[in-house]
């Protein structure tokens, strides 16, 4: 059975889910996400939310670093985690120079049924010997990935930085879309790491301000990932922007399990009264990391959109079950859209 659709239901006050001819609410207890603060960026900030969307969209068709003006590509190594072929369409890395900013985009899955393949393999591991929250658990793909990339983006960031000639006051992003969003945030805290001492680690100082903006990213952590106190003083931005719907934020294996498991026996039951069916969905046992921002459209003006802001683990009580929702192609329009629409509307005409 085809998920085909997941949309906010204002009247009934909960999320669809459409399968076929059926429709079928989820969990009854979702959070309303109109009642969340507007998320608000300034215009430096929304240049670089675009730029990573871009580029995380970009990474998903470029196959060599021929095919890249003024970039690097780190082609694919042989990790065995579970399936080569999984783990290789995570591991494709562009570093990319953009007049004042360095982009490192993370390509993620080429379908949403390989991020879940990934997702619904999940086991945990400890990284206290890469990022500074020792006491958390990470998904085990996810983390190990990261791990074994870290090295060669220091090696290849570092060459940048010493045999190109750029200015001194440049900032540093990580992005991805969807697994490669996942992975960018474990690099990015690892990065930002002060107990540690690595070849990534030691290059943070020649950057004025490092970022981590992915879309789509799946739970990756048994605690929310966030950025320490004192980079945030600093002006530093860890963002995981998410479609409102998109199961692929929400993938992980009790979440996803159950909706197939739920969807199933409410079809064969086939009851009448589609009004008071409810997927009786599981708590998701990871969580996503960063500032999650969720983007959606404004209740009652259906070509307008919004983003707002959710907090730690709060996407462990919003039901997601869309497909369509996950493209990274839909993220890029969607945050051009936001950009705009936030930078024209903070532009003053004069009066004549």
């Amino acid at each position: 059975m085809q998920i085909q659709d997941c949309i906010y239901d204002t009247k009934f006050n909960k999320y669809l889910l459409t399968c076929g001819q059926t429709s079928i609410a989820l969990d009854k207890k979702s959070m309303n996400l109109q009642t969340r603060k507007t998320f608000v960026a300034d215009e430096e900030a929304w240049y670089l939310i675009w730029r990573a969307a871009v580029d995380a969209l970009s990474v998903y068709t470029t196959r060599s670093a021929h095919h890249i003006k003024g970039g690097l590509f780190i082609k694919p190594t042989n990790i065995q985690v579970w399936n080569p072929k999984i783990c290789k369409t995570l591991e494709s890395v562009q570093n990319k120079q953009d007049g004042r900013v360095i982009i490192i985009a993370i390509r993620g899955s080429d379908r949403i049924l390989k991020d879940w393949t990934v997702n619904l393999m999940s086991s945990f591991k400890a990284p206290a010997d890469f990022i500074d929250d020792g006491s958390n658990a990470c998904h085990y793909g996810f983390l190990t990935i990261a791990q074994r990339m870290a090295p060669e983006v220091g090696k290849l960031l570092g060459k940048m930085l010493k045999d190109e000639a750029l200015p001194k006051d440049l900032s540093l992003v990580y992005t991805g879309h969807s697994a490669g969003g996942a992975v960018a945030s474990i690099l990015y805290l690892h990065m930002l790491s002060t107990r540690l001492k690595t070849e990534l680690t030691s290059l943070r100082s020649a950057f004025r301000k490092i970022h981590c903006i992915t879309f789509g990213a799946p739970p990756l952590s048994s605690r929310p990932l966030c950025l320490p106190l004192a980079y945030s003083r600093l002006g530093y931005r860890f963002l995981s922007f998410v479609n409102e719907g998109d199961i692929g934020a929400r993938a992980d294996l009790l979440y996803v399990s159950s909706i197939f498991k739920s969807i199933i026996l409410y079809t064969l039951k086939r009851p009448s009264d589609t009004a008071n069916k409810y997927l009786p969905l599981a708590t998701s046992s990871l969580a996503n990391g960063g500032q999650i921002v969720v983007i959606r459209e404004v209740q009652n003006e259906p070509h307008k959109i919004e983003a707002r802001l959710l907090y730690g683990g709060d996407l462990k009580y919003v039901s997601f079950g869309s497909i369509s929702m996950h493209r990274m192609e839909l993220y890029q329009k969607r945050v051009w859209k936001l950009a705009f629409d936030a930078i024209m509307s903070s532009i003053t005409l004069p009066i004549e």
